[in-house]
């Protein structure tokens, strides 16, 4: 986390995967993190100072650089964390498996955060929220892509509906 000129607002380097692009920016926050990311009635997510790169070789809207872009939440596939967040930051919970969980196009490696007695095989049946914390997470694209997307995270956060697979290790 970074400090931020506002006082009660807090920056968080990170990096969004959208389908279509990798966007490296500052997710900036007043209050919890959690409440931005997870709350019913917040449906955008603001990312400032962004450095967007495509991240499919073909497409033509190779990279852009922009003060701030506004995305729709359920547009961000996951959010890679420079730095692991605080616990009143993200709520993680206790319980913790090694897991692979596949986006439709990365393998992502890590701890998956259960809660609970819950399993691997209930977390994509009962995400509480809308992201799905993975801790000490390292990053495998399933093709090609241009980007520069960090292989390691201290945390992503992947988006419910782009988890599609997870594997227990």
């Amino acid at each position: 986390m970074v400090a931020s000129p506002h006082l009660d607002e807090k920056t968080f380097p990170v990096h969004v995967v959208t389908g279509e692009f990798l966007l490296k920016g500052e997710l900036r926050v007043r209050g919890v993190l959690d409440t931005l990311l997870n709350g019913e009635d917040i449906t955008t997510v603001s990312l400032f100072e962004v450095q967007a790169q495509a991240l499919d070789p073909s497409n033509v809207a190779a990279q852009f650089v922009a003060p701030k872009v506004v995305l729709a939440r359920r547009a961000c596939q996951f959010i890679v964390f420079s730095e692991r967040p605080s616990g009143d930051d993200v709520m993680i919970k206790a319980s913790l498996r090694a897991a692979v969980l596949y986006t439709p196009r990365f393998a992502i490696r890590g701890s998956v955060h259960l809660g609970g007695d819950r399993t691997v095989t209930d977390v994509l049946g009962d995400i509480k929220g809308y992201f799905l914390p993975v801790a000490d997470a390292e990053l495998f694209p399933l093709f090609r892509i241009r980007a520069n997307l960090p292989r390691q995270s201290p945390l992503v956060l992947v988006y419910r509906d782009h988890a599609e697979i997870i594997q227990e290790r």
